[in-house]
């Protein structure tokens, strides 16, 4: 596996870190993307040296290779299955260098100044681009055409951070900076956000693996999400979202992804995600996600009507208005920080029923007012 990072390139032999940084030939600290190169070697990108080439322990300055005009401030880097390589420029542009050295500008704005390229990502014939200034699009045939319109207008001004497909689909998802995660498909845009069951709605990366899961990287950790309950919640065919999300309680030194490097997450052949954070790589093993553990049973170990306790065989409560606490338990040894408690009053004449109510990291009891009957 290898990494950039501002101070040069690490490589992991799968026991320990190589790593290239000055003593290679780098002569700046602000590295911030690479690719392979298929003929040998990495391409790597800097935010004020432009483009290098990492080889043999050995870094060679290529920046004279590109225009005048795009040089430096690469942001992103990316090879495509024909061996060229895009660049993505941190003031904006895009242009694409062939296996032979030859560089093509790809012009993304008719007039003013180019939008800042973010993420690119090959699907089929076509190069995606988000923009971290808002938006996205694609190109085919080296014509890039900007993905707009009354549907995508959500997104016009949200950086997009990550793009993941669907197999054997045209349906892209989209992580953007603030605004969730986003199913584009047929031309319109579906949004999944924290109102959804996300733990954030800051995604700097995403990744799919064999599995059909989504990997998302996160301001607050990392979260993982099934497409088809992803298409079924937003089809209207789930209720609630299943996610597991991991965070420092599951051993994340640090919760927050990265996003000023790219590409900003990747997947072993093995199926070992790796995920860059602000204090060191996570890597998870996206085979051995553990599977969802049966619900607990849940526990009503004591209840008080009016600030005096209930006897715990009385079943049913005198009528009028009062205050009901109930402390509920579900005993687990399994992710407790992950339990959610959910509960609804149903008076017995089945007037002012109550909707269901979620509990989560509040405490193992919830306070509510039943008014002008008798409970249950």
């Amino acid at each position: 596996m290898w990494l950039v990072q501002n101070l040069g390139v690490s490589h992991w032999d799968g026991r320990k870190f190589t790593n290239f940084g000055v003593e290679s030939g780098f002569t700046f600290f602000d590295l911030r993307t690479l690719a392979p190169n298929p003929a040998g070697g990495f391409w790597v990108g800097g935010m004020s040296t432009g483009l290098w080439h990492l080889e043999h322990g050995k870094a060679r300055h290529v920046d004279p290779d590109l225009p005048p005009l795009l040089r430096p401030g690469i942001r992103t880097l990316m090879t495509d299955t024909t061996g060229a390589l895009w660049i993505g420029f941190e003031q904006g542009g895009l242009a694409v260098r062939s296996r032979g050295g030859e560089i093509t500008q790809i012009p993304l704005a008719k007039e003013g100044a180019p939008p800042l390229v973010g993420p690119l990502v090959e699907h089929g014939p076509e190069i995606w681009v988000g923009f971290r200034d808002g938006g996205f699009g694609r190109v085919v045939n080296n014509v890039f055409e900007r993905l707009s319109g009354p549907p995508l207008q959500p997104l016009a001004a949200t950086a997009v951070c990550a793009f993941a497909f669907e197999s054997n689909s045209n349906v892209a998802w989209l992580a953007t900076h603030g605004q969730g995660l986003w199913r584009y498909s047929h031309g319109e845009l579906r949004a999944i956000k924290v109102e959804g069951g996300l733990p954030s709605n800051n995604i700097y990366s995403l990744a799919r693996d064999r599995e059909g899961r989504l990997w998302a990287g996160t301001d607050t950790g990392v979260f993982v999400v099934s497409l088809a309950d992803a298409n079924a919640w937003l089809n209207g065919r789930l209720a609630k979202l299943p996610i597991a999300a991991f965070d420092h309680r599951d051993g994340m030194r640090s919760v927050e992804a990265v996003r000023a490097f790219a590409p900003p997450v990747a997947i072993t052949p093995a199926g070992k995600l790796w995920q860059p954070t602000h204090n060191g790589v996570v890597v998870f093993d996206t085979a051995e996600l553990p599977p969802r553990p049966a619900p607990p049973n849940v526990v009503v170990s004591s209840l008080n009507m009016n600030g005096s306790p209930v006897p715990p065989e009385t079943i049913s409560l005198p009528v009028g208005a009062g205050k009901l606490e109930a402390r509920l338990l579900a005993p687990t040894f399994l992710y407790p920080h992950r339990l959610a408690l959910q509960y609804r009053v149903r008076p017995l004449d089945g007037e002012g029923e109550k909707p269901w109510m979620t509990v989560q990291d509040g405490g193992p009891s919830d306070t509510r007012t039943i008014d002008g009957a008798s409970g249950g």
